[in-house]
């Protein structure tokens, strides 16, 4: 009987970054470089195990009276093949971006966050973020809302997220979203939802 045996493989990245800091500013620029040989008793395709990305990232503070405001621009770009040693993007990355992971592995990626966060004294705050990917020329928007508000009475917390996805075959939206409103020792409400369109076009 025949066995097919599993052939050893060798994944490395290299690193190298440079950052700015004054107080709570923030600027850095990120480089690296992956080898992924799939299969070290072959020697075809190695021209693919070698890859690089790029992450650059910039926070900035400001202070309007009563309201801190946080800033954040992050871009990242994911040369076609580049693997990462351990898992660094959350378990429901895939399903979040209506993405199928072999597609992560075979197309350059492009991604850029926008973020936003307002921090109101003594009531809460409130977070906008505005991601856009680009991955096989499909373009993906992601809007996310979260609001955490609090006063002597009642506690809110509202976590929103909204993904637009334009491919060539179809027009999608998928919106998640998980409402908790508490009222301080005597109630609790919790609602969470799930909601998806879709166009498909002929």
């Amino acid at each position: 009987p025949k066995k097919r045996l599993t052939p050893p493989q060798k994944k490395q990245m290299f690193t190298a970054g440079v950052e700015y800091q004054k107080k709570e500013d923030i600027i850095s620029i990120d480089l690296a470089l992956s080898n992924y040989d799939q299969n070290l008793f072959s020697s075809i395709d190695d021209q693919d195990n070698i890859s690089w990305a790029m992450n650059f990232f910039a926070k900035k503070n400001f202070v309007l009276k009563t309201v801190k405001l946080k800033s954040i621009i992050n871009y990242e770009i994911l040369d076609k093949n580049f693997t990462y040693i351990d898992r660094v993007r959350d378990l429901e990355f895939s399903r979040n971006w209506n993405i199928i992971d072999s597609l992560l592995l075979n197309a350059r990626q492009h991604k850029i966050k926008f973020n936003i966060l307002s921090e109101f004294l003594n009531i809460g705050k409130t977070s906008y973020t505005l991601e856009l990917m680009n991955i096989n020329k499909e373009y993906k928007f992601r809007h996310l809302l979260n609001t955490e508000l609090e006063s002597n009475y009642f506690r809110t917390n509202l976590v929103t997220s909204l993904l637009q996805d334009y491919s060539f075959d179809q027009n999608m939206i998928f919106l998640q979203y998980n409402l908790l409103l508490e009222k301080k020792r005597k109630i609790k409400i919790r609602h969470k939802q799930h909601w998806r369109a879709k166009v498909r076009f002929f």
